[in-house]
């Protein structure tokens, strides 16, 4: 096994910063707004073999993590998603990113070009689109100061 194939994660998209099971449950979420555990229980167990109790213990981790919301309404539990589903994936990018810049700035900055030519030459524009509008922000903030 060379040594790109053991840094090279196996899980892909979401797996990669969220178990199977939270991610099954923070999608319902998402899609519901808000819910009861039973109700979230119901909607999920029709695709997974997880206990009720299972499914209660992970949300209430979840809440601990900052990623739901828990709130008592008629003495029964509402749990709901913080962050939407694009402000998540903003922070989970923001934050791969930030841990590869503290490894090395230069090397990240180049894979990330070097990843976004690969997999599709127009990300490049966009890439330049952007650091042409954060420029523009940062010397209107500069202006105003």
């Amino acid at each position: 096994m060379t040594l790109i194939n053991r840094l090279t994660t196996q899980n892909k998209g979401l797996h990669q910063v969220l178990g199977h099971l939270e991610q099954d449950l923070l999608n319902y979420l998402w899609e519901s707004d808000e819910a009861t555990g039973r109700q979230i229980f119901d909607a999920v167990s029709l695709k997974r073999q997880n206990a009720y109790h299972t499914i209660l213990t992970v949300l209430n981790r979840m809440v601990k993590k900052g990623l739901l919301g828990k709130k008592k309404k008629a003495g029964v539990f509402h749990f709901s998603a913080v962050l939407s589903r694009e402000e998540f994936k903003h922070l989970a990018c923001q934050q791969a990113i930030k841990s590869a810049l503290s490894i090395s700035r230069s090397n990240a900055i180049s894979a990330i070009v070097n990843l976004l030519s690969q997999d599709d030459p127009q990300s490049i524009e966009e890439l330049e689109y952007a650091i042409e509008q954060k420029r523009r922000q940062l010397k209107e903030k500069d202006s105003d100061e």
